[in-house]
């Protein structure tokens, strides 16, 4: 069996963007994720099985939403800020120049939109997976400050329904092209 005419089989992952969600297609300016390392999807179905007669005599499954789990290397401010909703301050001037994400308590996280790519490991093409709007639905884990080691940032994501472009998009490109939020060429939901 032949993997698909382009975008398959796909490895790694190359790029990410994130933008904050501000309503239906309507996003702030994409921010790049540099150094992703991660950016694993699941699909998360509410499934029953109905027992009777010694037996299952129906089951039903339901797509209900979806999971990211981005980690990416260092933990910059700008993508910090773009899916916590929070507006950085800076201060002094370069070379002196500071800034500062202050997380007060109490803050409710915004939705936002993501894109990952892996490029096919044979052939032409690329792979996508666009979640159009998503909110951060786990602790946020920085690793830092450990002997030996790069500092990289952890968090996982849930998706909520989008009325245009649904849940989850998985989308295979004949050849790899810049990221955009939302993708260029895909068709809205009929």
């Amino acid at each position: 069996m032949a993997f698909d005419s382009y975008g398959d089989p796909a490895f790694g992952v190359r790029d990410c963007k994130v933008a904050k969600y501000t309503a239906t297609d309507t996003y702030e300016e994409e921010v790049d994720v540099m150094g992703i390392q991660m950016f694993a999807s699941t699909l998360v179905p509410v499934s029953a099985e109905l027992p009777g007669d010694d037996r299952i005599i129906a089951v039903h499954s339901i797509m209900t939403t979806g999971r990211i789990r981005m980690r990416f290397a260092g933990a910059p401010v700008t993508v910090l800020a773009a899916v916590m909703g929070i507006t950085p301050s800076s201060s002094l001037t370069t070379p002196n120049q500071v800034k500062n994400l202050q997380v007060p308590g109490g803050h409710t996280f915004p939705y936002f939109g993501v894109i990952g790519q892996s490029v096919a490991a044979e052939g032409v093409g690329a792979q996508e997976v666009f979640v159009p709007k998503c909110k951060i639905m786990s602790e946020i884990q920085a690793t830092m400050n450990e002997y030996g080691a790069f500092q990289v940032l952890e968090f996982e994501v849930q998706a909520v329904d989008d009325d245009t472009y649904g849940l989850i998009n998985i989308i295979q490109t004949e050849a790899v092209r810049d990221l955009t939020i939302p993708p260029l060429d895909i068709a809205p939901i009929s």
